[in-house]
Parts: C-alpha cells; structure tokens; sequence
C-alpha cells in the first residue's frame, strides 16, 4: 500500500484521531486519459534521422493508437522549453488527428551539455495546467554513445518533489541510449522505464526503430491507463526484405468491433507498391491506400466481416530494411466481449534493464475476454535479439511454479535464456512481441464455489470453446546490463514440480516418477548432468540449500527434458517411518537447480513369514505333452494305491473274522472252555461275574485240576474287593475264591496310564472302581510282556516300577513277589494251589508263565 501512488512519499499519512473521519461519497464522471510527450531536441537528436522517428513515432501513435476523447498535448527542449501543441481531445475520426502533431522538421543544435531538466518539466506541468493531477509525462530523451549526461543530485530530487505534488506520472523512453537518474524519477512517480535501441545496434534499420518508438507509447499507456479501452492489435508482423512480396493472414471475430485497418509501415515510400486483400471466401483484390502524415505509413480501411482475411503487399525493401504489417479494429461494444492480450517481463522492476548472468528473464503474457481467463491458446514470444536473429519461445499456463505460478488463470510465461551470440556494446538490447492463437482455446464462464480454490491450479472451472483467435502486443525493450560470455552457463537446471512417489509393500521399494527438466530453467532441449536425490524424517532437511537428508545411491541416468523417468530405490530405514524424499538437477558447469516438491510415505515392515527360498536352478516350463504325461501317471499311481488300500482292508477284515470265530463268547458256548479242551465239552455254565480292575481280561477261566480236569465254579474278585482286604492281598482260596494265577501273559495288557471309562454290556460296578479324573502319577505304568521265570525271581516280575508299587511295598502291583517277602501260608508265584497244574503255553514266552483258560472276552477298563 505504501508505494501505491495515493500514499507514496508520504502523500496522506495515517491519521491518529480517535475517531474515524466521516466518509463524503460523491458520483463523478471518470476523467480520460491525459497524455503529454516531452520530447528532447538536442544535437545528439540530429544524427541518423533519430528525430525524424521520434516525431514520426508520435504522431502515429496520435493518429492510431491513442484512444478517442483522451486529451493529448506535444512539448519539446533543448537548452530551453517549447510547447507545440496545448492539451486537446483526440478525435473519433482518423481524418482529423492527423493536425495534432505539428513539430519541428529538425531538432535543435543544442549539446547534450546544456540541456535544461528543471525547465523541461516545469514547461510540460504548466502546459497540463490544472489537468496535471492523474496525467502520463512521456519524456523521450537519451545520451549519445559514450555520453554521461546526466541530471543532477538536486535535480533529481527537485524532479520527484514537483512530480509528487502534482500527481503525474513520469514514463521515460530512453533513445538512442538511456541518461542516469531518470529512470529513478520515473520509478519514484509511479511511472515506467522504456528503452529502444538504435539503429546501427544490431539489425534493426530506420522502420524498426520507428515502430518500436511507437510500441512503446502504447505500452506505457497499457501499464498505466485507467480506461484501459485501446484499439485491438490485430494483426504486426514485421517482414525482411529482398523479397519480391510478403504475404500474410489475419482474423476478424467478434471480439472486434469496427473501424478495422490495414497499416503498412516503411523506411523509405519506394519500398511498397500495391497493397492487395482477400476477403473471406473471396477472391485477391487489390485496395487503395492512404498516406499518412507519418510520411512512413499508408493504410486501408477494410470492412468488418468475421473470417480469415489475407494480405499480399508489393516489396521493394532492400536485403538490409524491413516492411511492418499492421491491422488494428476498436474494441468490442462492450468490456465484457473484449479479448485482451498484454505482456510484460520481470525486468519492468527495474527499469527493462536485466543482469542476465544473475537474474534469468521471464516473459510473461495475459489472454482475457473481459474478466474471464482464456485457456489453452497458443501463446508464443518473438525475441529479436541483438545478432539481427529471432527466436520464437511457446509459454505456458502450467502452474509448475517454474515460472508460472497458477495454471488456469489465463497468464502465459517462460524463461529466457538463449541470448546467443550478443556482441560486445554497451547497447545490447532484446525486443520482445507476443502472438497469441490457436483454435482450441477455451473461455472460462463460470467455476463450481463448492471446490477449492485455488492452489497452484484453478479447479472447478466450466468453459466454452471460442472461435480461432489472433492477437499480438508489443512485450517491450530489455536492455542487457549483464550477459554471460561465450561458453559459459549461469544458468541450473530447471525445478522439478511434478515428482510422484509408489511403494511396492512386497519388493519393500519405492519407485519415483517426474519429468525431466532441461539444462537451462525449463528450455525444452537438452537434459540436466545427473540428479541429486535426498530423503529425511523431517522435510525442513530438504530444503534451502538441500544439504540435510540421506543421500540416495544408485538414481537413474537423467532423460531428454520433457521426458517422463523413473527411479526405483531401495531405502535402508526404519520400518514403518513416515519418510520425506526430493530431487534436483544438477548440469555439467556444476549449476545445482532448485529442489523438487517433497513427497512422502512409508516402507512398510517385511512380513512376518518369510518367503519361499528361490529355486537353485530353473526348470524350463513343461510342454503340453508332458503335462499329459505326468496326469497319466499321476492317475495310474492313485489307482494302484486305491487297490493296495483295498486289500489291506480286506485281509484286515478276514483276520478279524477268523478271531472271532477262534473264541465264542460265553452266550455262544453256553460256557467257558478250557485252552486245549479239544471236545469242547463244558461242565456248567458260568454265572455272570463282575469284573473291575487295570488288567484287560479275557473273560472268566477254568482251572486244570490234577486229574485234568477244568474247575466248574472258578471264581474271580473285583479291584473293591481286593482293596478292602486288610493287607490288600486277595482273598485265601478257601475263602470262596479259586486260584488265581500270577501271569497276566495270555493276551492281556496291564493299562495303569489309559484314562476311559468302563463300559460292558452286563457289567455291575457299585461306583467305587471309577475314576473320572486323570490317574494320578503314583499309578505306575506297568508292561504286559511275560518273563521267564528266571527274570520274574530275579527282577521281582520284572515291572518297571516294583519298588514303588502302591498296592504293597516289594510287591509291584500285587503280581510277583520273592520267597523273602511271602507272610506264613503263602506260596510264590511258581507254586499253584492244591489241585491245579500248570497248562502248555504258545511262543517263546510260555515256558514261564502261566495261564487261565481263557473264555468269553471282556474289555472292562476300571481305574483303581
């Protein structure tokens, strides 16, 4: 706000009241633009025809460029002042514009030495009068070569004082070369600084210099007008000459309003000769043009029908001059259907003057219609530099930041970089147009307010395509204060904007995608040297001077610029750390480019299974006939194991069956039967007995007396039973109980360690003999096998754990004892009662142990 002219150099300053100051509201008409040329008439204005383009530039820009009704007044100096024309309203027709500028044909014979700075103003504010408050001083003055003229310390200051109170603004166009200090006045004032180069720098001849005078009055007026409703740039192209014609195309739409004119520009009038149009599907006419007083410019008028016009003009120019082709029309009837282009370059600053080996420069363009951004147009610079050669550069509306800031807004920019061979003078200027077309561009008519906005892209934007378009402007004059020599490079590589980070979780890579930028800014050829790549915990690390962060190993090699690459990157980290990674380029001269955007994620924890070992050596993918052939046999196998399964079962099965058959049960014989009764023939029939202990029995068995004979009632007793006996031992034989025989060998199997419960079909228990809890660890496990008798009087039966029988102490399990521990009426395991003999057994076992003759089985488990 401060540099804002209402408050520059302490115009109104801040008040302190308490109270705010009650607020007037007045409706008033808007003042037109109030223009005065402050032209320099000195001896230096003498050489090369400078003043007749000066004066020539002027009045063209009176009789075409200046807007209707603005008040435009001419004054010029020397040692003194001299107003050559008072304010006065410029008219609507072109056929009376043409009075307003009356100069001097040749400039004064005054030394650059004794021109008077103080009178110049102080001549141009009385000529404005009481019009001074709001209106544009153009002061075209300059030094020659080699001059250092320049306005004094007091004059300086004297210029700002007087400016400032009189709310004008000072616009200096310098030529031939710029004076020092003014451009100070002009920046002060809320002005401008313009410079145009003369005619023996570079290429450019007398018509080159007088439109670019011309340009740069219309460019001044753009950048400060209040209206800003100036005629419409159709068409300005400058053509060489040597040629026999130049030919040519513009557009007529509806973004034009009337009054549309063909203007041809010349050195010399011997350098045109007919001037012929083709109308929208027409044929080529010719057309009669009017000279201007310009004395180097003639013109047509051409009738407004929308369409694609053509040119042709008869070319007399010599190899070393040039012919400029200009259309301008009014602009549209209303502000809102006017399609606006201006451009500008980072140097207006400074004055359009530019340190190139420090300060890269930038052209900036804005495509309007009315309010409304225009997208997608193709907008191009033409840069003539000061080698005589031209270079055409494409901006774009990217919003990469690099340098355009926001893409959608309708503002078109690029870097600048390709000065080519500038030669060594101190004039070394670049001018600058803008072109603007296409048939794709698109107007914005409205956005969606529940998005966003608006970032670095404009979003939710709806849009309506336009006709093809064609503008053009004059970007204006950059004088090169610096310029890097042959075979250097000021300039890094471009910043990438666009860098995308993927995590694979599986590989635990990251893989990341930009596009390459160029070698110098964002030049569209070339590529950068190599990358440096950086990544960090904390994103300030990646910034600045980009020297905090890991270094990444192994980046890829770079691309040609605009080309899409990719890295895939393996990151010894802390799994399951949020990570931040950026990119820059780097160029052969060691030109480091800014850092990329900052992208972030995680690399995953590795799973917890760990994967597959990779097989040794591959095997080549099988063919269909081999896959037939392992299935055939894969078949073939199944089947056979099928069938082998099958037999087993069934021989499984006969087993069975010949067991069963081998023993009847006792409700199948009606009794029990001796081993080795070979008739068969049983005594009694055997009552139901209950059976509750650890061994697995064979059912109730005979005794074999003396006499061969098989006990009728053999009687057996249950775990209760035994356990209720004083010293644990089984009753007397004579107690009603038979013989029990010691050898549990036959097919029995003790199972102190199995937990079930008993089951029979008849089986009595009285609840006693079940136990429904694991058996406890004093329960010992015992083995079923028989021993001879050797072992069984050596070993005391050879139980595991016949010194820990729970039953009796030295007497495991209640089943073998030595001749030492037997109490009175005793007998040892190898004595049988009276009556009963010992019966063959079968195996290598049998010889010694004993055996009860076996009758119906019994799988009654009773845990004791």
């Amino acid at each position: 706000m401060e540099q804002h002219e209402d408050f520059r150099l302490g115009s109104n300053p801040p008040s302190h009241r308490p109270a705010a100051p009650p607020i007037t509201v007045r409706t008033a008409r808007a003042a037109p633009d109030r223009l005065f040329f402050l032209l320099e008439s000195s001896a230096t204005m003498r050489v090369r025809h400078r003043w007749d383009l000066v004066s020539s530039s002027v009045r063209k820009f009176v009789n075409w460029d200046a807007p209707a009704g603005a008040r435009v007044g001419i004054g010029h100096f020397g040692g003194s002042y001299r107003t050559d024309r008072p304010v006065t309203a410029v008219p609507e027709s072109l056929m009376g514009r043409g009075e307003l500028v009356n100069l001097p044909p040749v400039a004064d014979d005054v030394p650059e030495e004794q021109k008077s700075w103080r009178q110049a103003v102080d001549g141009a504010l009385t000529a404005l009068g009481e019009e001074a408050a709001g209106a544009i001083l153009f002061w075209v003055t300059g030094n020659g070569n080699d001059s250092s003229v320049a306005p004094s310390r007091e004059d300086v200051h004297y210029m700002i004082r007087i400016l400032t109170e009189k709310q004008t603004r000072l616009v200096v166009v310098f030529y031939p070369h710029p004076t020092r200090s003014l451009a100070r006045v002009a920046r002060a004032t809320g002005g401008a600084v313009l410079s145009v180069s003369d005619v023996a720098a570079g290429a450019l001849t007398g018509i080159g210099v007088f439109h670019e005078l011309s340009e740069a009055y219309r460019l001044a007026l753009r950048r400060l007008s209040r209206r800003r409703r100036l005629p419409v740039r159709v068409e300005d192209k400058e053509f060489v000459g040597g040629g026999p014609q130049v030919r040519g195309s513009f557009l007529l739409d509806d973004t034009v309003g009337g009054n549309t004119t063909l203007a041809v520009m010349y050195s010399q009038k011997t350098d045109i000769g007919y001037v012929r149009l083709q109308r929208p599907g027409g044929e080529m006419e010719p057309v009669y043009t009017y000279t201007d007083t310009t004395n180097h410019l003639q013109y047509a008028r051409v009738e407004h029908e929308p369409g694609l016009w053509t040119y042709e003009v008869d070319s007399a120019a010599p190899a070393g001059g040039t012919v400029v082709v200009q259309v301008n029309a009014d602009p549209a009837p209303s502000p809102q259907d006017e399609l606006r282009l201006e451009a500008w370059t980072n140097a207006a600053a400074t004055g359009d003057v530019l340190n190139a080996t420090r300060t890269p420069l930038i052209i900036y363009a804005s495509l309007m219609k009315g309010d409304a951004a225009i997208l997608n147009a193709e907008v191009h610079a033409v840069v003539a530099r000061p080698d005589g050669q031209r270079v055409r550069v494409k901006l774009l509306d990217n919003g990469l930041g690099e340098p355009d800031v926001q893409r959608g807004d309708g503002v078109y920019s690029r870097y600048f970089t390709d000065f080519g061979s500038v030669p060594r003078t101190p004039d070394r200027r670049l001018t600058i147009h803008v072109e603007a077309g296409g048939s794709r561009a698109r107007v914005v008519t409205g956005r969606d307010r529940t998005v966003p906005c608006c970032g670095s892209v404009v979003l939710g934007v709806r849009t309506a395509p336009l006709p093809e378009l064609r503008r053009a402007v004059a970007a204006g004059v950059v004088r090169l204060a610096g310029m890097p020599q042959s075979g250097d490079d000021p300039f890094p590589p471009g910043r990438i904007t666009d860098l995308r980070a993927e995590v694979n979780p599986e590989e635990r890579t990251v893989t990341l995608r930009w596009t390459a930028p160029g070698d110098d800014f964002d030049r569209s050829d070339g590529r950068v040297f190599r990358y440096d790549a950086r990544y960090s915990t904390d994103r300030d690390h990646l910034r600045g001077d980009f020297s905090g962060g890991s270094l990444v190993r192994g980046w890829s090699s770079p691309q040609p610029a605009g080309s899409q690459s990719s890295a895939t990157v393996r990151l010894d980290t802390v799994d399951g750390e949020l990570l931040f990674l950026a990119v820059r380029g780097r160029d052969a001269a060691g030109n480091r480019g800014a850092p990329s955007n900052v992208v972030s994620f995680v690399v995953p924890p590795p799973p917890t299974t760990p994967p597959p070992p990779a097989p040794t050596t591959a095997t080549p993918a099988p063919t269909r006939a081999l896959l037939r052939g392992q299935s055939l046999l894969i078949v073939a196998a199944s089947t056979a194991g099928a069938a082998l399964l099958v037999l087993v079962l069934l021989l499984a099965c006969c087993c069975c069956r010949r067991g069963r058959r081998g023993g009847k049960t006792d409700r199948e014989t009606g009794g029990p039967r001796a081993n080795g009764d070979a008739s068969g023939a049983y005594k009694t029939s055997m009552p139901p007995v209950t059976i509750s202990s650890e061994v697995d029995k064979k059912g109730p068995t005979g005794v074999v007396a003396s006499d061969g004979s098989v006990s009728q009632t053999p009687v057996m007793w249950t775990a209760s039973d035994i356990l209720q006996q004083p010293d644990g031992r089984p009753p007397a034989p004579d107690s009603g109980y038979g013989g029990l025989s010691a050898s549990r060998a036959g097919s029995g199997r003790a199972r102190y360690n199995s937990y079930q419960t008993p089951y029979g079909e008849d089986m009595v228990y009285d609840g006693r003999s079940v136990a429904s809890s694991q058996p406890s660890d004093s329960f010992p496990s015992i083995s079923s096998e028989a021993r001879h008798a050797a072992a069984l009087s050596e070993a005391g039966a050879g139980w595991p754990s016949d010194r820990d029988s729970p039953l009796r102490p030295g007497l495991p399990g209640g089943l073998a004892h030595s001749s030492g521990d037997l109490a009175p009426g005793e007998t040892t395991p190898t004595e049988l009662p009276p009556g009963m003999k010992m019966l063959p057994t079968h195996g290598e076992r049998s010889s010694a142990a004993l055996s009860y003759v076996q009758g119906r089985k019994r799988r009654n488990i009773t845990q004791v």
